[in-house]
């Protein structure tokens, strides 16, 4: 902000002898020195339809856009910062979050296929770096640090931020940073496996009757405590049978447990039922019945390198450490993945 001078202006007051009488003159004058600041005034509007992240699928495209405007009269600056937060269904696992940071690579997918995870069938999502790829605008953003004002955005290795590498005046608005996300398409939605079941019951039940044949299942998908007449299929999803021995000599193939244990079974009037479930094993369930947050942070500063070194220095915020016209290391500082 540009220092004011005030320039006091004294009165004078003259004094007149007439006639051996004193008489006083007196007189003011009031001078009016108007100044004032200018208008500081800023505004981002986002692009984004919550309706199109419900249900969000792997390999699901959502436009998101992020404009940043300067509404005032002073010149301003502008940074974005990036984080996001995966909260997954209470007792499954705990919240995950990641941030654009220096010398983090695991913010940004390498592509839209392919997410930062350990493995994307195991269920398991602590570690993993993000399955979001973030649809960066390439075309807007500058690798190296500029040496003079553009329309270009430009990260910041030092401390995690795109800095836009021009001052917006008085009604501009900054070019897209991204336009869009996309949930990778190999990403992780639980570790499922087949668990199958059988039990014996009348022939020819109508259909509507043998859709109500299943069992009660803990949540690791076994059968619940005290669960009678159902049994176990095998690794295979075949019926567990052995071979027996009718009175008049006659051999044949008739269900059983899977330890061999004889189960009381009439071929003539009764026949097997098998029920089958992909079943979320334990607390596996990957990215699935969850919900996810872009934060998009995106902060102002007046136009001026003693604003911006003045700017507040805490946990989250920090002073810009670059800014249009700072000198800067040239060097690809861009993450990996944009």
């Amino acid at each position: 902000m540009k220092k004011m001078k005030l320039y006091g202006l004294a009165g004078v007051a003259a004094l007149a002898a007439v006639g051996g009488t004193f008489a006083y003159y007196n007189a003011s004058q009031t001078f009016v020195n108007p100044f004032d600041t200018e208008n500081y005034s800023t505004g981002a509007t986002e692009q984004f339809n919550p309706g199109d992240g419900h249900d969000w699928k792997p390999g699901a495209f959502v436009d998101k856009k992020v404009l940043a405007t300067n509404t005032g009269d002073g010149n301003v600056w502008v940074r974005v910062k990036l984080d996001e937060v995966w909260t997954f269904d209470a007792g499954a696992t705990d919240a995950t979050s990641l941030a654009l940071a220096a010398g983090n690579t695991n913010f940004f997918p390498g592509s839209e296929t392919t997410g930062i995870q350990g493995s994307s069938v195991d269920g398991l999502v602590n570690g993993d770096g993000s399955v979001v790829y973030k649809n960066l605008v390439t075309g807007n953003i500058v690798t190296t640090a500029p040496t003079a004002e553009g329309s270009w955005w430009y990260f910041n290795a030092d401390d995690g931020y795109y800095y836009y590498a021009k001052a917006l005046v008085k009604d501009e608005s900054t070019v897209d940073l991204m336009n869009g996300l996309t949930l990778c398409e190999d990403t992780d939605m639980g570790h499922f496996v087949d668990k199958g079941y059988f039990t014996i019951g009348a022939k020819n039940l109508p259909s509507d009757e043998a859709a109500k044949l299943q069992p009660e299942l803990k949540a690791d998908g076994s059968l619940a405590d005290g669960v009678t007449g159902w049994y176990e299929l095998n690794a295979d999803g075949t019926v567990p049978t052995k071979e027996v021995t009718t009175a008049d000599g006659v051999k044949s193939w008739v269900p059983c447990t899977k330890d061999g244990e004889d189960i009381t079974f009439d071929a003539d009037t009764q026949t097997v039922y098998t029920y089958k479930v992909d079943h979320l094993v334990g607390n596996e369930q990957g990215y699935a019945n969850a919900d996810y947050k872009l934060n998009i942070t995106v902060e102002f500063v007046q136009a001026d390198e003693e604003a911006a070194q003045a700017f507040p220095t805490n946990d989250t915020v920090t002073a810009w450490s670059w800014y249009p016209g700072k000198n800067a290391t040239v060097g690809d500082n861009t993450p990996d993945g944009e």
